[in-house]
């Protein structure tokens, strides 16, 4: 061991030698000085790629979804309108004058589930299949019409398409989906309550439970839509059952602030790294 412990040292010992002979430690200041004069440049690229990359990527993704959401649900409707009636059957138009929607904003089409919801940007109209006229009575019928021409009122499906794209393109920050599912079901209490001053809360209660196990369609403004049966029965129970809050779960905060600092931290390092 002391033989292989003095070769070892001595080794080292004409290592040493050897580099202060080539004058290593002039050159090995030398890197780290460069090093440092580079690395503030290289971080500033990276910086100002990520910064350029992330708008990019971010509205490609709403453009996408933008697209391919307002297809999707276009070629659904196509396929219903298709099958349309040429003429409304007597209980809706009935039932559509009484609430003071024009019938000409009513499409009837055969289908043999339970479908209705208000569609269209600009030019809004409530679509309804037939076995709704089948399954609900007179003052149901006129309570879920009541509820989609409040939904026309608002302009509902445009904005209902417009928080969707949102949701799906800002993928950095998940709290948008959860604002998206917020403005859902606040609509559809608002829809409600339009429906409850138009008829009574017996009939709208008695339509929604023939709908919850309906067909939902994403980014449409339904009365299936955003369907919190909990929450929407309580208010039809309790009518001073306070508004509901804004529930986003802890990760997707956590994970919409993280990037927003992050971004933000890259912001600042360009404009600091220049006068550095």
């Amino acid at each position: 061991m002391g033989v292989l412990s003095a070769g070892l040292l001595g080794g080292l010992l004409l290592l040493v030698i050897h580099l202060l002979r080539e004058n290593a430690p002039s050159h090995v200041f030398g890197l780290v000085q460069r090093l440092c004069t580079t690395a503030p440049h290289v971080v500033m690229d990276l910086a100002s790629l990520v910064l350029a990359l992330v708008p990019a990527v971010v509205f490609g993704v709403l453009l996408v979804a933008a697209v391919a959401t307002w297809r999707r649900t276009s070629l659904l409707v196509d396929c219903m309108l298709a099958d349309r009636l040429d003429e409304l059957p007597p209980s809706v138009s009935a039932a559509a004058r009484d609430i003071g929607l024009p019938a000409s904003r009513v499409v009837v089409f055969q289908c043999p589930e339970l479908v209705v919801f208000a569609h269209g940007c600009f030019r809004r109209s409530v679509l309804i299949s037939t076995s709704v006229l089948d399954e609900l009575s007179a003052e149901e019928l006129r309570a879920v019409l009541a509820h989609e021409a409040e939904h026309v009122r608002q302009w509902d499906p445009l904005r209902r398409w417009v928080t969707e794209v949102l949701a799906r393109g800002m993928f950095l920050f998940p709290v948008v989906s959860d604002l998206r599912d917020h403005f859902v079901l606040t609509s559809e209490i608002e829809a409600d309550e339009a429906a409850i001053r138009a008829t009574s809360r017996e009939a709208l209660a008695g339509a929604i439970v023939k709908f919850v196990d309906a067909p939902q369609i994403t980014s449409v403004a339904a009365i299936t839509s955003g369907l919190d049966a909990g929450e929407r029965i309580a208010h039809l129970v309790q009518p001073d059952r306070p508004w509901p809050r804004l529930r986003a779960s802890r990760t997707s905060l956590m994970l919409s602030v993280g990037n927003a600092v992050l971004l933000t931290g890259l912001a600042v390092l360009l404009s600091v790294l220049p006068s550095m």
